[in-house]
């Protein structure tokens, strides 16, 4: 049987429930079960959200309230930021980069701010979650020393550029701005 799509299928599910419901098997043989049925594997909560409804609420107030931290808020976000495309993929854990931006950009947890990395003076709202993102301070690399936080309008302003390329092409722009 199957996986459909990202969605195991309701079949399935039932006959988890029926055979595993009641107890009497490890985790881990559920887990065995489910991969040789789909050719995936699952985590122990989807598992637990198959057996019990109680599991799935609890689970939802848990990710709510998780999402409203700023772990939660930059977990997602730092994912995407060791992965980006072109570069090597690392690794460091979500209160590594919470230590490192305390640190290099004055990361305020109780009060969910920080200093923008490209304008210190401007302080960003972190739980305005649509006015900043996660950037590379540089080209190429994903490590967490190249980890900054930065307004929304600056990072698009940047765009593809280094630091230094933006820097040169403003340089250019403000001693032509008086000619025109």
């Amino acid at each position: 049987m199957k996986a459909n799509g990202y969605r195991y299928s309701e079949e399935l599910k039932a006959i988890f429930k029926e055979k595993f419901g009641n107890g009497g098997h490890t985790s881990n043989e559920a887990l065995q079960w489910v991969f040789e049925q789909t050719g995936r594997t699952v985590s122990k909560a989807t598992l637990a959200n198959w057996v019990s409804p109680k599991v799935k609420e609890n689970q939802a107030k848990y990710q709510e309230t998780y999402r409203d931290t700023v772990a939660g808020m930059l977990s997602k976000r730092l994912h995407r930021f060791r992965k980006k495309s072109g570069a090597n993929e690392t690794y460091f854990t979500t209160k590594e980069a919470i230590e490192y931006l305390k640190i290099k950009q004055d990361l305020d947890i109780e009060a969910k701010t920080c200093r923008d990395f490209y304008s210190p003076s401007r302080i960003i709202d972190l739980s305005d979650t649509s006015s900043w993102h996660i950037d590379h301070k540089s080209l190429g690399s994903n490590e967490l020393e190249n980890l900054a936080i930065t307004s929304r309008d600056f990072n698009q302003m940047k765009a593809d550029l280094s630091l230094e390329q933006l820097k040169t092409l403003y340089k250019e722009y403000l001693e032509n701005t008086n000619s025109v």
